[in-house]
């Protein structure tokens, strides 16, 4: 490493090309970031329906969701209306669900980089989620999207939840070791398509999800 750095007139060329793919990267991730932003927000800077987003949490919808992503997405707005009152685990059951109806869905994707269901992500793993779906599950998608048209891609039909449960043990992320921890096994069905045969995809996995002091739900791991 120190040899890239010794001359001088190579010094900060060299620099360059290290950095230069971690720029690319936050570059994409900002620009995500600033589409999820401009589906809630109007020309005129005003904010727009409140049915998009849950302010609290930063849960949002996408502006070209889904029937089913709005239909789960009201669903858990509903939870969160009456916090206090809805049962936790229920409320990991439907982040699970929202978190699948859209990583899963590809039909209103815009490319390989604009990974479905980030915001139920906790954010100390959502980088490396990022990354794993656009070097996997999402790798092709701007080449299907360009070959077949967005409308002819896969897209989640319904979920149901197999098993759930609260964990009596607490779960660490970091120095915090205090988190609630929530198990939920999901399995879900893909829309008919021409293009791709869906038994070869992913319909069911095991989540962890855990709850922070604030009240804030996120998916840790899933397997």
């Amino acid at each position: 490493m120190n040899k890239l750095f010794n001359e001088k007139k190579s010094r900060y060329k060299n620099l360059l090309l290290i950095l230069l793919p971690f720029m690319i990267i936050a570059g994409v991730l900002a620009y995500f970031s600033y589409k999820s932003a401009t589906n809630i927000i109007d020309t005129d800077g005003s904010i727009s329906t409140p049915s998009n987003i849950i302010e609290k949490y930063n849960y949002t919808l996408r502006s070209n969701a889904t029937d089913l992503q709005k239909e789960l997405f009201e669903e858990l707005k509903e939870d969160f209306k009456n916090e206090e009152e809805t049962d936790k685990l229920k409320i990991a059951e439907d982040i699970a669900k929202n978190y699948i109806a859209d990583m899963y869905t590809w039909t209103n994707k815009q490319g390989r980089f604009d990974v479905g269901g980030m915001c139920y992500i906790n954010g100390y793993y959502k980088y490396n989620n990022w990354m794993q779906a656009t070097n996997g599950f999402y790798r092709y998608v701007s080449k299907y999207i360009e070959e077949y048209g967005a409308e002819d891609l896969i897209e989640v039909e319904s979920i149901e939840i197999v098993d759930s449960y609260k964990d009596s043990e607490k779960y660490t992320i970091g120095d915090n070791s205090n988190f609630e921890k929530f198990h939920v096994d999901a399995k879900w069905e893909y829309k008919e398509t021409v293009r791709f045969d869906t038994s070869k995809f992913a319909k069911k996995l095991h989540f962890t999800l855990v709850r922070d002091e604030s009240g804030n739900y996120n998916i840790v791991e899933s397997y």
